[in-house]
């Protein structure tokens, strides 16, 4: 960390007294909360607590479990608020510091900022030991005994081996501990990379709860996802915009920097709401006020309503500074986190009611029987994370090429076409009956897997989103545009994203991808739950996308290959994906044949058939696309190779703009600090020399 701080800050004269004097008076606007957050936070466990007593082995008799114990019981409650909390801390604050940092002309985040960060990695390393020891708690919890009692007896790995909470749990202590080996960093750009393992950190407990549970838990674990998110975004800016400085930059960069996080506040508790309604309703809860379960979801939709309600007027009135309020608006979203804590602690009343069958464990609906081309275009379950993502996705870039065009300039109508057709792709393979037999059906499967690897990311790729971006967003000023145009300049120019775009990566990621999916039991983790599919969905469609990006891709990356070594690649990726479907088709053990096994489908009696037809479709059908990929790619070489001379419309166009190129290049070139930058720096060098001395 010391040698990180030094790195940032450079060679710089000491502050004058006065001035460290008048940092200190602005860092001490944090102190009533330093004094309301652990009597507020302290109170809430308290209550929680109380009510975990109260309700003693209750909660353990709905749901035929036998009870553990007091101690265990009230940990068991205590501790997911707690590590909600922390979670909610460390990714709001990740996103504060994103939305809020005036990286320099190096990538690292100025001093405004560096309270945040560290207050992060705080909260992030008391979260590891939160979810350790909370680890060990669920495991106890779910056999039935307590913590000493699990350990004496030995049979701590079977414990874990049954719990899905304690394996949630190690999965946030490691996604913490990542987050704790990353803020290592001070570049801006790291900054973005962990927002992935802080999510994780909030995902992780609520996506094995009621939510994955069963009627509709598609529905059910797409809402929660949504709803968990939101919520933590809405409690951590709050808590991490506490600790911002203002006033060390201009007036106007403070306010563009409040309007900013104040939108993702309203937006926030927005989500939240409505993901709170729908978790509700999809449960089945009967009557609100009628259990402990409804009571918490009730206070919950009023608490977010609050906060929306509050939010939203002061933005009206022009108060854009939501995130920094006081703190009775950061203890109102801790009680939310509180009433999460019991409803995620506690059987839904709709579960408990409702007599389950083989459908609702697995699938969370029922098919009407086997696959026809009706059913497929008929039956749609929508995808409520990735398929409402790829229909905001159409939105956005259509409201960009309006804008591109307001302001007399030409965008191909091709780009938009693919871009759209892209999006489309993915709706229909996350949403359509492709998707809802494909739960069921290894053969199915192949073909959303075929289109969300293979069709829709050369469609995105197509559509050139971020040059699009570069040409919309302003170029100078303090308005939210032209700071989302730098921080996409400095992630065009950061060093993961030259690791991920480096042919040899992409190659990797892009086939070996499948092969980690489907050839070893990860397969069978992720096919057995929706937040599973959700996973393959998105990492499918991301390391598709990062391939077409460097072999076909016009949008401009940190390093562009000649059109031969491009071709070459692609050759390279056929015959992998051939043998991959080869391999399915001469596959003597069933992928997921625990999973499949279990719908007992009587018009799929024969699993290794279906894999066999599943192995077809991706050897055949994949290769379609690369065929088609390689003549697109050898016209443009043929198009660059005639018209050497070229507008700089055409340049862009063709992805070879050297403009854009010069302003990503530009962010990596060492450049003279302005005087507010030196001023920050020397303002981190003083606040990092007094943690020194405290050290």
């Amino acid at each position: 960390m010391r040698s990180s701080s030094i790195r940032l800050v450079g060679e710089s004269k000491a502050l004058p007294e006065a001035d460290t004097s008048s940092i200190q008076s602005r860092l001490l606007r944090a102190v009533p909360l330093r004094v309301v957050a652990p009597l507020l936070v302290g109170g809430l466990m308290l209550v929680l607590a109380v009510y975990a007593w109260a309700s003693g082995a209750t909660r353990y008799v709905e749901s035929a479990d036998p009870y553990p114990g007091m101690g265990t019981a009230v940990a068991d409650v205590v501790g997911n608020f707690a590590g909600f909390a922390l979670a909610a801390a460390v990714l709001g604050g990740l996103v504060s510091v994103v939305l809020t940092a005036s990286p320099d002309s190096q990538g690292f985040i100025d001093a405004a900022v560096y309270p945040v960060f560290r207050r992060v990695r705080r909260a992030a390393g008391f979260g590891v030991v939160v979810a350790v020891l909370m680890a060990v708690t669920s495991a106890a919890d779910t056999t039935g005994v307590s913590v000493g009692a699990m350990v004496s007896s030995g049979k701590v790995g079977y414990a874990f081996s049954v719990s899905l909470p304690a394996l949630a749990w190690l999965v946030v202590a490691a996604a913490g501990v990542v987050v704790l080996i990353g803020s290592v960093s001070l570049r801006w750009s790291m900054q973005v990379a962990l927002v992935v393992p802080a999510a994780i950190c909030v995902l992780a407990l609520p996506v094995v709860g009621n939510a994955a549970q069963g009627p509709d838990h598609d529905y059910t674990t797409g809402a929660v996802i949504v709803f968990a998110v939101s919520l933590a975004l809405s409690v951590g800016l709050r808590w991490a915009d506490r600790f911002r400085v203002r006033g060390l930059g201009s007036a106007t960069i403070d306010e563009a920097a409040d309007r900013r996080v104040g939108g993702i506040v309203l937006g926030a508790d927005v989500m939240a709401l409505a993901g709170a309604v729908a978790v509700t309703l999809l449960l089945r809860t009967p009557d609100v006020w009628s259990s402990a379960f409804g009571r918490a979801a009730g206070l919950l939709v009023a608490v977010l309503t609050v906060l929306m309600i509050a939010d939203l007027v002061r933005l009206r009135r022009g108060v854009v500074t939501p995130a920094t309020a006081s703190a009775f608006a950061t203890g109102t979203a801790l009680v939310a986190v509180a009433c999460w804590a019991v409803m995620d602690t506690r059987v839904a009343p709709g579960l408990i009611a409702h007599p389950f069958t083989g459908w609702d464990v697995y699938l969370g609906y029922s098919l009407p029987g086997p696959p026809d081309v009706g059913s497929l275009v008929s039956l749609w379950r929508v995808d409520l994370v990735v398929g409402v993502a790829a229909v905001v996705g159409v939105v956005g870039y259509l409201v960009a090429v309006r804008r591109e065009r307001a302001s007399g300039h030409r965008w191909p109508i091709r780009r938009t076409v693919s871009w759209v057709a892209g999006c489309a792709v993915v709706v229909v393979s996350t949403s359509s009956g492709l998707k809802a037999y494909g739960n069921a059906l290894f053969s199915v499967h192949m073909a959303e897997h075929t289109g969300l690897t293979m069709i829709a990311p050369i469609l995105l790729v197509g559509g050139a989103p971020i040059t699009l971006l570069l040409r919309v967003l302003p170029t100078t000023g303090t308005t939210g545009g032209a700071a989302c145009r730098r921080a996409l300049l400095i992630v065009l120019s950061s060093r993961g994203l030259q690791l991920l775009l480096n042919p040899i990566a992409a190659f990797a990621l892009f086939v070996g991808s499948s092969y980690l999916v489907y050839f070893t039991p990860v397969f069978d983790v992720l096919v057995r739950y929706h937040w599973g599919h959700v996973v393959m969905s998105v990492l499918f469609l991301a390391t598709g996308y990062l391939f077409f990006w460097v072999t076909v891709g016009i949008d401009p990356g940190p390093k562009q290959l000649p059109f031969l070594a491009r071709l070459g690649l692609l050759f390279a990726v056929m015959p992998f994906h051939a043998f991959f479907g080869i391999a399915l088709m001469t596959s003597t053990t069933v992928i997921g044949e625990s999973f499949y096994s279990q719908l007992q489908l009587p018009w799929n009696p024969d699993l290794a058939r279906t894999q066999w037809v599943g192995g077809v479709v991706a050897a055949v059908i994949s290769e379609i696309p690369m065929v088609l990929v390689c003549l697109v790619l050898l016209a443009q070489w043929v198009r660059a190779e005639r018209r050497p001379d070229r507008s700089e419309s055409a340049d862009i166009d063709a992805g070879t703009s050297h403009t854009v190129a010069a302003m990503v290049s530009q962010l990596a070139q060492p450049q003279p600090l302005s005087p507010s930058a030196v001023y920050t720096r020397e303002v981190l060098q003083t606040q990092a020399v007094g943690d020194d001395e405290k050290r």
